[in-house]
């Protein structure tokens, strides 16, 4: 079903809140004025309605870019003026709690780090604390594999990508700190510490006030229990991982397989699969692809998401939710020109392949996307193979399996 025939919106309130939201983007008024108008005129939206006013603008927008950069005076105008969302008893594994639960702990973990800037620097202990500070990156990678898929399925886009946008700004400022404990500098480490803390409550405020409450209107029951199969894969942050029923969480696995393969054929690993150069179980194909020492995802000519090997350790988290989604929902906007750019340059046949690399702790990661052609030369997607190479850049002298000959 589309948002609009499932979220029952006041009208009047859509309309006040699209009013004052433009004044702000177009910078006719200020937060602090559409504050005091919002007060005067005793205006209140409910988080859906203010979630619907968000995606009709970004819908109307001929770019969203000033939609999204104006999210912070946004929120900060109608924050107080968004109604609270009313009592829910959620189950102990519903993912809108552990949600919650996660941001919860993330509050108590900068607690820690508050009353450590209370005592004299310690160099190794905030490294440590900034290590740990980065299992915060799994919550945000849930949300972008598992709750935006769902939302999108619905019609949603314009606040997926101002959620995006600003959950990218946790993750760098997140990995900045590190760089900036590893570096050991004390107004530096001080520093990076308030940028991760500021960038990560607004987005907490964000998430709890309107991403959660829209969320669950949205999505249904059935949709929540899915969900709870691709989190399980993805992980969590500063919680233990809840205990699932079990029986519950096969039968969805099972529904997850029947509608990512049923094709009217056996679906049995035992099923032969007869390849271009030779014959495999659908078991055995599964295990090797899964066994293999990087990372792969296949798009096809569509754009859509068909395949990722779910391999242990990925270097990216990925669940199935991101299967049959627009590869260009599964990037930040910072990255979506230059995504869109080497897609068109694979699809023409401009280069066959293209190499990107980086390194991430102590990785250094090699990403290759490559043009997928068939007998007739047309395109038919793209392979995308990630993989560490550390540990090659560090290979010296040779190690034969055989003595040479």
């Amino acid at each position: 079903m589309h948002y609009t025939d499932i979220l029952d919106v006041n009208k009047k309130n859509v309309q006040n809140a699209r009013k004052y939201s433009l004044a702000i983007i177009d910078k006719d008024m200020t937060a602090a004025e559409v504050i005091r108008a919002l007060h005067e005129q005793r205006i209140t939206v409910e988080a859906e309605e203010y979630f619907y006013t968000l995606q009709q603008i970004g819908e109307e927008a001929e770019d969203e870019e000033p939609v999204i950069d104006a999210f912070p005076a946004l929120f900060k105008a109608f924050e107080a003026h968004i109604a609270p969302e009313p009592p829910r008893k959620f189950s102990v594994d519903h993912p809108l709690r552990l949600y919650r639960s996660e941001n919860e702990a993330m509050y108590d973990f900068f607690d820690d780090g508050v009353h450590m800037l209370r005592y004299d620097y310690d160099a190794e202990a905030w490294q440590t604390y900034a290590k740990k500070a980065q299992t915060y990156k799994m919550h945000l990678h849930r949300k972008q594999n598992q709750l935006y898929p769902h939302l999108s399925d619905k019609g949603i886009s314009g606040p997926l990508r101002i959620f995006w946008s600003y959950d990218d700004d946790v993750k760098n400022a997140l990995t900045e700190f590190e760089k900036a404990a590893k570096d050991g500098n004390q107004l530096a480490v001080q520093s990076a510490f308030y940028a991760v803390y500021d960038a990560t409550a607004f987005l907490m405020r964000a998430e709890e006030k309107l991403l959660y409450p829209s969320a669950f209107k949205l999505l249904t029951l059935n949709e929540f229990i899915k969900m709870e199969v691709g989190d399980e894969e993805i992980g969590y942050a500063f919680i233990e991982p809840p205990v699932h029923n079990q029986a519950e969480r096969q039968m969805m696995r099972g529904l997850d397989f029947l509608m990512l393969h049923h094709d009217g054929s056996d679906l049995s690993g035992d099923t032969i699969i007869n390849l271009a150069t030779g014959r495999m179980s659908l078991m055995h194909l599964n295990l090797m692809l899964s066994h293999l020492p990087f990372d792969l995802t296949f798009i096809d000519e569509n754009n859509l998401v068909r395949y990722y090997n779910a391999r242990a350790n990925r270097l990216f988290p990925r669940s199935t939710g991101v299967i049959g989604r627009d590869v260009k929902n599964c990037h930040p906007r910072e990255s979506l020109n230059k995504v869109q750019a080497l897609i068109d340059e694979l699809r023409t046949g401009q280069c066959p392949y293209a190499d990107f690399w980086f390194r991430r702790d102590d990785k250094m990661i090699l990403i290759r996307y490559i043009a997928v052609r068939d007998k007739a030369d047309a395109f038919r997607g793209i392979v995308e193979v990630a993989m560490d190479i550390a540990p090659f850049a560090a290979i010296e002298g040779e190690q034969r399996l055989l003595p040479e000959s």
